[in-house]
């Protein structure tokens, strides 16, 4: 009798123009950002944009992602924010998404929630003339991200500075040869901060406990650690970038918690003294990276 019904159906939306809407195609969206051109300082870096270009490639060829990519001065705090809304907002459930970052890091005194134990909040130090201007704080990050719907399959990747806590400095490195042995660090410090403002009490515990994280995180480093920009093959690359490239192109199909395990087994290593940390709910991690090849 059910099929009799849907045949009557759409014999009527036939004839009448009004057909029922066909079945939603699952959406796998992407953002990458790259951050190499810092004006006005001296801190600029070469291996940021190939970071963002290979996983746009990797995430397109093999996975099946539609990606929007920003690179340099189009890697605005602004321009990020609003593509980073626009693609948490577009995905529905069982749709999958992903962002990653490839840029200096810093801290800013935490004036807004007090959650931290340190009394600062990590920042990406993105695209810009000033500094100030040029930041994007870890609360932000986290607000935006709350937006995403159940359902959604979300990766997030930080090649970044103490970016355990979603940031990065970066350690330039001579890049005449393949494995350097005397890195130079390059850490972006933020204008001077007041003692009393470092100090500032914590009236809360962190409030994003990995269980009740909406994504899989990927860092390039622990919170308190550093992440380096090397050579590979000739071609400057942050070294966990590299690492994540090279096991996904061997082993596309795997879940987080193996792509984690064989990360480490790269980093960290004398010339790259980095811990790339797994963090999001335990059933989050043992799925398939980008919810697995197209």
């Amino acid at each position: 009798m059910s099929i009799v019904r849907s045949v009557l159906r759409w014999l009527r939306g036939l004839f009448l123009g009004t057909q029922p809407p066909a079945p939603r195609g699952v959406k796998k969206l992407g953002l990458v950002v790259g951050v190499n051109d810092y004006p006005g300082t001296n801190q600029d870096l070469r291996g940021c944009v190939n970071d963002a270009r290979v996983i746009c490639q990797l995430a397109a060829d093999t996975y099946g992602f539609a990606v929007t990519a920003l690179y340099n001065k189009r890697a605005t705090p602004r321009a990020v924010t609003t593509a980073l809304r626009k693609l948490v907002s577009s995905l529905q459930a069982g749709d999958t998404g992903f962002w990653s970052v490839s840029s200096h890091g810093t801290y800013v005194a935490d004036r807004g929630q007090h959650d931290e134990v340190d009394g600062r909040d990590e920042a990406l130090y993105l695209w810009g003339r000033d500094f100030k201007r040029s930041i994007l704080v870890d609360d932000q990050i986290r607000g935006i991200l709350r937006g995403l719907k159940a359902g959604v399959h979300f990766f997030v990747v930080t090649d970044t500075c103490h970016s355990g806590t979603m940031t990065r400095a970066l350690h330039t490195l001579d890049t005449s040869v393949e494995t350097p042995l005397a890195p130079r660090i390059k850490f972006v410090p933020p204008p001077r901060m007041q003692s009393e403002e470092l100090a500032a009490p914590v009236t809360q515990r962190f409030a994003c406990p990995e269980e009740g994280m909406t994504h899989v995180l990927l860092t390039g480093c622990s919170a308190t650690e550093y992440s380096y920009d090397t050579v590979f093959g000739g071609q400057a690359n942050g070294a966990a970038s590299h690492w994540l490239e090279t096991i996904l192109r061997t082993d596309p199909d795997i879940t987080y918690n193996q792509m984690h395990r064989r990360l480490r087994a790269r980093l960290p290593s004398p010339q790259c003294p980095q811990s790339p940390q797994l963090e999001g709910p335990a059933a989050m991690k043992a799925t398939k990276v980008f919810g697995g090849v197209k």
